[in-house]
């Protein structure tokens, strides 16, 4: 047998163990759970997921409109027309977001709980 042929021997086996890993991560819903983190260190804010769907979103205490949404597997977007929320995934646990509306910006980082 070539070394050739026992490279690719052990490599078959490892590569599908790390797919087969790979494949048992949460397929249906990276995203669900609260979210929470302050927009610029001045407003508190969390936003709940449920089945890849914006459910809930709080800022100074007070639930706010959620309008539209759209979930994908790295970024979240939602808003009534008043304004727009983008939040993009940095980590398992960690997300940068960004909120527009026609009178102000801010962002903040938020953390799944």
């Amino acid at each position: 047998m070539t070394t050739a042929r026992r490279a690719l021997l052990v490599a078959i086996p490892l590569a599908l163990l790390v797919f087969a890993d790979a494949s048992q991560a949460d397929p249906k819903a990276p995203w669900d759970g609260t979210w929470t983190g302050s927009w610029g260190g001045q407003g508190d804010t969390s936003v709940t997921i449920a089945g890849n769907k914006v459910v809930r979103y709080v800022y100074k205490g007070e639930p706010q409109p959620i309008g539209t949404n759209r979930v994908t597997s790295t970024t979240v977007l939602f808003g009534p027309s008043s304004f727009t929320v983008v939040i993009t995934k940095t980590g398992k646990t960690t997300a940068f977001a960004q909120y527009h509306s026609a009178t102000s910006d801010a962002s903040g980082n938020l953390t799944k709980q």
